[in-house]
């Protein structure tokens, strides 16, 4: 009777050993694995940035005619696809530039990335918007993410071919990102300190907050305690530490300066308070900080709910410290 019981309990131990182990790696999965190709993004995989549409929202102003389709290594040597968008100038090299990082399974074709491309070229800046590893028509290399970690390398590739094939000087050139690129934005500016200034829109401070957040959206809620579980079984079974080197460590390394960081209270994918937990290391580590929090808004979508007060804010911002 003893022994029954015995290895009853063992097996209760096990299967609930094994089922936290596939739910862990389930949720991991679902916020590391990447569709390349714009797929998630229905409709939006031919658009270019003369030709992008958003819902009700009327795009035709942030519209751009004029574009190249370009490529070129990131600093590791992945290749990475973008769209330079030339200033309205008579030289290139004269304006001054911004680098626009998409987020997670996003791509430089989804108006989120070409909204503020076009409000940037209207007032005189360059850009280039680019697809990020494992995602759009960039190399897919693991289909996997790493919080900006990685991608970073992309944006700073995006940053030598400026220089390089556009012969724009270091200290014209700034970055933008929004969610998982806001945060790639902050680790590039780490890697980089010649970059001079970053916008981040609602971007997080690790993943874990993303993860321990989203489960208890859940309905019903699932336990926080699976976020780390699910992070320690995505290092094991697909190599990725989200868990290290996180966008609030990556932010101590910019020093003095400008840093724009936007979120929205009613952001459903990626909590407040990894805004609030940004602005505290930034305050800490004397970063230049401007910071924009707003209400009413879902995830990185405020450009299309105020589009006048987000483009009045990005252009004073990297008119101020890029011009």
């Amino acid at each position: 009777m003893r022994t029954r019981i015995v290895i009853g309990v063992f097996s209760i131990i096990i299967l609930g050993a094994v089922g936290t182990i596939f739910l862990s790696l389930d949720i991991f999965n679902r916020v590391n694995e990447i569709d390349a190709l714009c797929a998630r993004r229905s409709g939006e995989e031919n658009y270019t940035p003369d030709n992008f549409a958003w819902e009700d929202f009327d795009t035709t102003p942030y519209a751009i005619d004029t574009y190249e389709a370009v490529s070129f290594p990131a600093r590791d040597g992945v290749m990475i696809s973008g769209f330079f968008i030339p200033a309205p100038v008579s030289t290139v090299s004269d304006a001054s530039t911004v680098i626009i990082a998409h987020g997670f399974n996003d791509c430089k074709r989804r108006p989120i990335s070409l909204t503020p491309a076009g409000m940037l070229q209207q007032n005189g800046f360059n850009s280039l918007v680019i697809d990020l590893r494992n995602h759009g028509d960039s190399e897919v290399t693991t289909q996997r993410m790493t919080g900006g970690v990685d991608e970073a390398q992309d944006v700073l590739g995006a940053w030598d071919w400026l220089i390089e094939s556009r012969g724009i000087s270091p200290d014209k050139i700034s970055v933008f990102g929004y969610s998982m690129g806001g945060a790639t934005i902050i680790h590039a500016m780490s890697d980089e300190q010649q970059i001079v200034a970053g916008w981040s829109d609602s971007t997080f401070d690790s993943m874990d907050s993303v993860i321990r957040y989203q489960l208890g959206l859940n309905e019903p809620p699932v336990p926080e305690f699976f976020s780390p579980t699910a992070l320690l079984v995505g290092q094991v079974a697909a190599g990725v530490d989200l868990a290290l080197n996180t966008t609030a460590d990556a932010l101590q390394d910019l020093e003095d300066r400008p840093l724009f960081l936007l979120h929205s209270t009613e952001d459903e994918l990626v909590p407040y308070t990894s805004f609030e937990t940004l602005i505290e290391v930034a305050t800490g580590a004397n970063i230049d900080l401007t910071t924009w929090e707003v209400t009413e808004s879902k995830h990185v979508l405020h450009m299309f709910n105020d589009p006048s007060g987000y483009e009045e804010r990005l252009i004073t911002f990297f008119t101020e410290h890029l011009n």
